[in-house]
């Protein structure tokens, strides 16, 4: 079975919660860790990498992963597999809907990982988003504000994807 990190930001608990529910859902072994006390260059211990976000302000990445996403930026994870989840608001922040996602994403195409988990657009009231990836998010895509009736079902069907 391949190890699992789990690797969130979370500044008011939800992509931390978030983050625990992937971990029970994930076969293996499974660690979660805060990228605000994890060591970026630890990443390459791990076959699965999960990084998960949440979005601030008008498109800001979440705090703790400011200062790790340059570090992040500069790894080499060539070969190693990597799946990305976001958090967002569509009704309040439709202009710049789960940015920190794409932000994200950019950092780890740039390191060259292989990336999985792309989600569909479909089911989401959004007017533009940095996450968006040839027509799909770049990773999965939760909405705790106005649609957290769907995340099981989105968590469940994500996790059989992957």
């Amino acid at each position: 079975m391949p190890s699992n990190l789990i690797l969130f930001g979370s500044t008011l608990g939800d992509t931390e919660r978030i983050a625990g529910r992937l971990a029970k859902l994930l076969p293996g072994e499974t660690r979660l860790a805060s990228v605000a006390t994890f060591r970026m260059a630890s990443l390459m211990d791990f076959d699965r990498i999960l990084l998960g976000t949440s979005t601030w302000g008008a498109g800001d990445l979440q705090d703790d992963w400011e200062s790790a996403v340059g570090q992040l930026r500069g790894l080499d994870l060539t070969g190693k597999t990597v799946a990305l989840f976001g958090l967002g608001d569509a009704s309040g922040y439709p202009d710049t809907f789960v940015d920190g996602l794409g932000i994200l994403h950019e950092a780890v195409s740039k390191a060259g990982a292989v990336r999985v988990g792309y989600w569909p657009t479909d089911g989401y009231a959004f007017d533009a988003s940095r996450a968006v990836v040839e027509g799909r998010f770049a990773g999965l895509v939760l909405d705790e504000a106005s649609q957290s009736h769907l995340t099981e079902e989105r968590l469940g069907r994500w996790v059989r994807e992957l």
